[in-house]
């Protein structure tokens, strides 16, 4: 490419902004990015079609090209087309990232909504306001309501919590972060180490710290969304459901397929060969896969010690293991050929 060609570039976009060549620049940077991830979790439509690529794309310039003003600081900061083209799909990946952690904030959202309207411990403030719920233990009598972030976080990060259950990026789901059970846990000791009610808003707010979904751009879930016929407001919080998809508690095969997700085709392929029935070396285990017995090593250490700091007990790390096992060894079934850990 040309310094020439690139100016043509930035000439359509001080002219008309963007026009038929950074259009086709950045939807052939999007279908070359896309096929990356599982459409299960990033397509609009679950499949990567015409129709979900573009709806993508134009939600990608808009929102953060245009509106977030990327479009113009790459093409400030870049001297060619190719590097244009690599910034763009660079940009496009955070986009797609973003947008899978905002889901993951949505489903957890619906699961502590659920948790407080069906758990008998939680009770809504007895004066809550038409947009806002304010919620807290049902024992409580005359409590006040919590004002800040940081007297909520305080609370929050006193509760001890197992390794967050998070998804790699390119998973076919989405990251549970905690079972029910812990976070049902959380919330209950949060309220009762902090002792006053507490708003949707605020406890969603303090969560995505605690739970480190920071990256997600989120809007308020008590904002406002229109009057309803009876006078009373509905928010963004409800017209989001109660999510259902996650269970009361996780087993040792749920578990398996929680680190199973977290591990790389290489990790899959050396725990595969390491629980085969000949017990391969770690040096044959690495000629096998074409890497070095020290890398084999490495590997399997950070599997164990993954595990480890699960705060399972022996015995379900036991468990959880075996399944885990089997998981990898009929991964390793269905790619026979291997070379590095990655399938070919």
């Amino acid at each position: 490419m040309t310094d020439v060609e690139f100016e043509n570039y930035l000439r359509e976009y001080r002219t008309k902004g963007v026009g038929e060549l950074l259009y086709n620049l950045i939807c052939n940077g999007v279908t070359q990015v896309v096929g990356n991830y599982p459409p299960q979790v990033y397509s609009p439509n679950q499949v990567w079609d015409d129709d979900a690529r573009t709806a993508l794309c134009h939600d990608f310039i808009i929102e953060r090209l245009l509106q977030a003003g990327w479009l113009e600081y790459h093409l400030h900061s870049q001297e060619d087309v190719k590097g244009l083209r690599r910034a763009i799909e660079r940009n496009f990946r955070y986009f797609l990232i973003n947008r899978k952690a905002r889901s993951e904030y949505i489903n957890l959202y619906g699961r502590v909504k659920k948790i407080l309207n069906e758990d008998a411990r939680f009770a809504k403030h007895p004066n809550n306001s038409t947009h806002a719920r304010f919620w807290g233990l049902k024992s409580w009598k005359d409590k006040l309501i919590a004002q800040t972030r940081d007297e909520v976080l305080e609370a929050m990060f006193g509760i001890a919590l197992p390794v967050l259950i998070r998804y790699r990026t390119d998973s076919k789901k989405y990251s549970p972060l905690l079972s029910n059970r812990d976070l049902t846990r959380l919330i209950e000791g949060t309220l009762r180490r902090l002792e006053k009610y507490v708003g949707m808003d605020l406890l969603m707010d303090c969560l995505r710290y605690r739970l480190n979904l920071l990256d997600a751009e989120i809007v308020s879930v008590d904002q406002p969304i229109e009057m309803k016929d009876d006078g009373t407001m509905i928010t963004v919080g409800d017209t989001i459901p109660d999510s259902t998809d996650i269970p009361i508690e996780v087993g040792s095969e749920d578990l398996a397929d929680d680190f199973y997700e977290r591990l790389s085709n290489r990790q899959r392929a050396i725990l595969a060969l390491q629980s085969v029935g000949e017990r391969p070396t770690l040096a044959e285990i690495g000629e096998r896969i074409h890497v070095s017995k020290s890398t084999v090593k490495n590997e399997l250490d950070t599997i164990g010690l993954m595990l480890a700091q699960s705060s399972l007990s022996q015995e379900e790390v036991e468990r959880v293991f075996v399944h885990l096992s089997e998981k990898c060894l009929s991964y390793l079934e269905q790619n026979r050929n291997v070379d590095d850990g990655r399938s070919v």
